[in-house]
């Protein structure tokens, strides 16, 4: 099951390892209550135990020393009433100093329809050199010109503002890449959980060399929603899965935006095995396979990827995983494999399954990679176990297992390199030019 803020990854045994917690409950949170100290305290506790009892690799990144200080520090803050908001400051960077992208923390149910409706009215980018950038106010006129820089919200310099965030942030390692792009994804809401709701925003921005300022009145989730629905046309089979023929090219493109088809396997397959039969069937030479923004998912549906494009076979996983142990052996080629040129985009949004996948092509020099690093790595803990803390009813989603691909060399704190980095500039953003795959058509016109 896929979340507000992620993440899809491996099945247990016995079941999914990524699965938001099945229960009767019928808490609805109210983002106003306050919790009392002793509440909060308990929580606490219950969220540091939850982590020390369950994750496999609690200090792998950071030493005990260090994270215990951390929990100390921070039980020792927990010195007034606070709200669900005010807490989240105390447990998420901590989250996060594990470095495990699958440990994560969400509000709880009905967070969202509770909370004020006045979030942060811009649309913004983060740069990969840690600058705000504006790509579109939100129904508000006058606004600020797309491409002005942010240089402080509400009167705090925008650089503090990016470090607090990137804190909460968990990703596996010292992978700031995903980091990033959570913020890209979802700043509106990580800002109102760490900032809360304020009645209006003073932006300081930066236009053509000029420092300017701005008051906005905050903006309703809804048009926010109503901003980031996907459009699909005929090349879609679902709402994450494309295929299309470029005849200008002789190239066939299939973006694959998860491989959470835990469920139904089988419709991923099917989607798979004509994709490959159409670009056979057309004699197409060249693919341009679409990894970014791909959540991760089941190694079922990545298997059956590689199947079609590894030039031999070649094992998946590094040891036998439970039902996944006959990934452990070399992968059986599709009966048609595909032998052409092949170009895979990548960005920070490819998480967990899509680390692995990405991994396992790097390694055995299959395709061409361009664009970002990758958010997942070739290693990551999950079969994870979600709680909710008893007051708060904050989800606490703890890994309890470590998976990793047969590769080596690579280092566990990093994604997936690209050949060939390519970061889109604001401006490439705002037009709606899609700078990765313009290079990789490029480089097949070559």
């Amino acid at each position: 099951m896929r979340t507000v803020f992620i993440l899809t990854c491996i099945y247990l045994i016995s079941g999914s390892a990524c699965k938001q917690k099945e229960s009767n409950n019928v808490y609805q949170a109210d983002s106003l209550q306050t919790f009392t100290i002793k509440q909060l305290r308990e929580d606490f506790n219950q969220f540091r135990e939850h982590l020390e009892s369950n994750h496999p690799r609690l200090y792998y990144f950071t030493s005990k020393t260090k994270l215990d200080s951390m929990f100390e520090d921070h039980f020792q803050r927990i010195d007034k009433p606070m709200s669900i908001h005010e807490f989240y400051p105390l447990l998420a960077p901590i989250m996060a100093e594990i470095g495990c992208g699958h440990a994560n923390l969400w509000p709880p149910d009905g967070y969202w329809d509770s909370a004020p409706d006045r979030m942060f009215p811009v649309q913004i980018h983060f740069s990969q050199d840690e600058k705000i950038w504006v790509l579109h106010t939100f129904g508000i006129d006058p606004g600020i010109p797309p491409g002005s820089e942010i240089i402080s919200i509400n009167k705090q310099p925008a650089g503090e503002i990016i470090q607090t965030l990137l804190l909460d942030q968990s990703a596996d390692g010292y992978n700031r890449s995903l980091k990033l792009w959570k913020l890209n994804n979802r700043f509106q809401n990580l800002f109102a959980l760490h900032y809360g709701f304020p009645s209006e925003y003073e932006i300081g921005y930066l236009y053509q060399g000029k420092k300017k300022k701005i008051i906005l009145p905050p903006i309703q989730r809804e048009t926010i929603r109503d901003h980031f629905k996907p459009e699909h046309d005929s090349t879609w089979f679902d709402n994450h899965l494309k295929f299309e023929i470029l005849e200008d090219y002789n190239t066939a493109l299939i973006k694959l935006k998860t491989f959470a088809y835990y469920s139904e396997n089988k419709k991923f397959k099917s989607f798979i095995d004509q994709s490959f039969k159409e670009i056979r069937d057309n004699s197409i030479q060249n693919l341009i396979l679409d990894l970014r923004d791909n959540d991760g998912g089941d190694p079922f549906c990545s298997v059956h990827v590689l199947a079609y494009i590894e030039p031999e076979p070649i094992p998946y996983f590094s040891r036998p995983y439970g039902k996944y142990s006959h990934m452990a052996k070399p992968i059986p080629m599709a009966k048609h494999p595909y032998t052409g040129e092949l170009f895979i985009l990548i960005d920070g949004g490819g998480l967990s399954t899509t680390g692995h996948f990405t991994s396992v092509l790097k390694y055995n020099h299959v395709g061409t990679f361009i664009g970002l690093e990758t958010g997942g790595t070739y290693t990551c803990n999950n079969a994870s176990k979600m709680i909710n803390l008893d007051h708060t009813q904050y989800y606490v989603n703890c890994p309890r297992a470590t998976f990793a691909t047969a590769v080596s060399g690579f280092p566990p704190d990093r994604g997936i390199m690209p050949d060939i980095e390519v970061e889109p500039s604001v401006e490439d953003i705002i037009n709606g030019k899609d700078t990765m795959m313009e290079i990789a058509l490029a480089k097949i016109k070559e």
